[in-house]
């Protein structure tokens, strides 16, 4: 498997964490796929959101300001 495709997986066991509302985890794999590629922007929205519900705003905020770094029309 690629980085990319470990970044997908990554991404895709932290948005079943999420959905779980397990935050912490959720955010251990985005992480994990922000290592594995971090030029997409939507692993940073992702990992930001969950630190919103964290209540982690700092986090958050370099997360999303990352995330517009990477693609300015990269909104949520």
């Amino acid at each position: 498997m690629s980085s990319a495709e470990d970044a997908v997986a990554f991404k895709n066991k932290g948005n079943e964490a999420f959905k779980a509302h397990d935050w912490g985890t959720a955010i251990e794999f985005y992480t994990k796929a922000i290592e594995a590629n971090d030029k997409e922007p939507s692993f940073y929205t992702n990992r930001a959101q969950a630190n919103i519900k964290l209540e982690a705003y700092g986090y958050a905020i370099a997360d999303a300001t990352q995330a517009l770094e990477l693609d300015p029309s990269s909104v949520k």
